[in-house]
This record gives C-alpha cells, structure tokens and sequence, in this order.
C-alpha cells in the first residue's frame, strides 16, 4: 500500500511541477511576447491558467497520452505529432526531479498536504528560474506567493513564523545588492535587488550562507559550462535570479535533511 502512496505521490508532484513550467512559459508568453499585444489583464490571466496544453510551436492540443508526467515526452518521441518541431528536454527532466522532491519529502514527513506546500514553494521559484533565463525577467508579482510560501513551510518546519534574525539577513542582503546597483549597474539587475533579499529572508540564518554559496558557485560553473567555445566570459549576461532560486531550492532541502533527517 505504501508503494502506491509513493507512486501516486510521484506523479502528483512531476504533475505539478509540469504545472509550474508551463506557467512560467506562458507568462512569458502573454505578458512578454507578442502575444501580449491585443490582450487586457483578465484575459492574460485566464490563458495562463486555463489554455489547454498545447506545442508551442504550431498551437496544437496535446494529446491525453503525451500529458503523462516524464512519460509522455517518450511516448510522443521528443516530437510534436503535428509540426515535428523538437520537445525541450527540461519537461521530463523537471517533471522527474518534482517527482524526487515530493517523493523526499513524504519520506521525511508522511504527510501529503506538507509535500505539497514544498512543491508549491518550489514552483514558484521554478518560474523564477525560467523567465530569467529565457529573458533575464523576474516576475515581480510573483514574489509574494514565494514569499508566503517559503515562510508557511519554515513554520511547519521550525515551529517559527517570522524569526527575528532573518529580518537582520533581509536589511544585510538589501543593503549589500543596492550598493552593487549604484555602484556598477551593469552588474546586477534591479529585479535582484528585490529577489536576492526575499529569498535571503525565508532561507533565515545561519542558512543564508549556504544559500549564498550555491547561487554564486553555480552561477560561475555553469557560465563557464554553458559558455559558446572560444567566446570571453567579459561583459557575459548570466541571469542571476536563476541561480538564486536553484540555491533555495538546494538550501531547503538542506533544512529539511537537518531537522527531519530521512
């Protein structure tokens, strides 16, 4: 019986997280692209949520059988049906490692509704993840769903809503991108002024050097990674508020390993 708890747990959450990355396309979809144009708020709002899935080439509907979470994408073999135009391999990949997390952490707590706030927190944070590095966009109205998100699961996991201390690594982070910003625009965007803070803020202390650490570490690996052969890394745009977010994600998971263990 527990195998089907995992099982079905599995899927919710690479379902989810499939909910999250189409989220962050079309928001830049309708309220960056050209599809923007024509279009009043209430209805950008409702494409976003309601719009059947669809390929994002050709516009045509996806069948039941190609929407099965990190299946699908094989089951379609990598190719729209319709136009042939290739399948972006981060919706299995990302569907799979949502999977992981929710499967993590029913292990940690053997409780669905807490599984599921981490993978709302982490959500919202993949949509970060993808508008900054498709157009070096922050989604400014999504920080406060991050934001309650974040603090809710810190106060199941800790018992502590709205620690003290973090309002000190709030002001510390504020004050340190805002210099930056002044100081050498071209070096950090205003967008992380805001985000590098708040993600600061629901990570806590002492957890916000772990959070620093990985966002800064990844950010130069895989710049250097990612980078075109033979291309100097001088003036290289690298957007930073991914790589903020990939270090909560990772900062989380360190949380929840510390106070829960397995």
């Amino acid at each position: 019986m527990e195998y089907l708890v995992y099982t079905i747990g599995f899927f919710v959450g690479a379902s989810l997280i499939s909910f999250y990355v189409t989220l962050g396309e079309r928001i830049l979809r309708f309220f960056y692209g050209l599809e923007r144009k024509g279009l009043i708020l209430k209805q950008k709002i409702y494409k976003i949520l309601f719009l059947p899935s669809s390929c994002n080439q050709c516009g045509k509907r996806i069948g039941t059988l190609h929407l099965i979470p990190v299946f699908g994408y094989f089951f379609s073999s990598q190719k729209c049906p319709e136009c042939k135009s290739q399948i972006p391999f981060y919706y299995p990949v990302s569907e799979f490692m949502g999977g992981l997390v929710f499967f993590y952490s029913y292990l940690v707590f053997k409780n669905w509704f807490l599984s599921i706030c981490l993978l709302v927190l982490f959500g919202h944070l993949l949509i970060s993840i993808y508008t900054d590095s498709k157009k070096y966009s922050l989604d400014y109205e999504n920080y406060p769903f991050i934001l309650l998100s974040g603090l809710g699961f810190n106060h199941i996991l800790t018992g502590v809503f709205f620690p003290k201390e973090s309002f000190f690594v709030f002001i510390g982070f504020f004050l340190f991108y805002i210099l930056i910003y002044f100081i050498y625009k071209r070096g950090i965007g205003l967008g992380d002024v805001f985000f590098a803070p708040i993600l600061g803020f629901i990570c806590g202390h002492p957890w916000w050097i772990l959070y620093f650490n990985i966002s800064y570490i990844s950010a130069v690996a895989f710049t250097i990674l990612l980078r075109d052969k033979g291309k100097s890394l001088k003036g290289a745009r690298i957007p930073m508020g991914a790589y903020l977010a990939f270090g909560t994600m990772i900062t989380f998971l360190a949380k929840i390993y510390y106070y829960k263990g397995f």
